[in-house]
């Protein structure tokens, strides 16, 4: 295996973009999951302004 990446060193260039493009599609869902488990906190709140005939 050694050799083979001695003679191929672009397959490691190749690897880290995929951990790279792996990593960036984890952080993401990482992200789009807190705003999901955040939403009421992040847009509803008691001080929302309401006007016209809105009941709670």
């Amino acid at each position: 295996m050694r050799d083979y990446i001695i003679e191929n060193p672009e397959i490691i260039e190749e690897a880290l973009g995929v951990l790279q493009t792996r990593s960036q599609e984890a952080e993401a869902k990482a992200r789009a999951s807190a705003v999901v488990a955040e939403q009421d906190a992040l847009f509803q709140s008691e001080d929302d302004l309401a006007m016209g005939n809105h009941r709670r």
